[in-house]
């Protein structure tokens, strides 16, 4: 990303969840390796944070 003309980048922590084939695409996948993931970002009901929905993911 870049911000005022400089290389900037961001890392964030969320809570995120896969559901079907994508989840069990992810739990065969080693712990530790790095993953560009696609999604959305939802508030669950009643829930005063976010959560990120993986719908698919590639190995960097």
């Amino acid at each position: 990303m870049v911000e005022a003309g400089q290389l900037r980048q961001v890392k964030a922590v969320m809570k995120s969840v896969a559901f079907g084939a994508v989840a069990e695409q992810l739990a065969r996948q080693d712990i530790g390796s790095s993953w560009n993931f696609k999604g959305f970002v939802a508030t669950p009901r009643g829930a005063k944070h976010v959560v990120f929905h993986i719908q698919e993911f590639a190995q960097e």
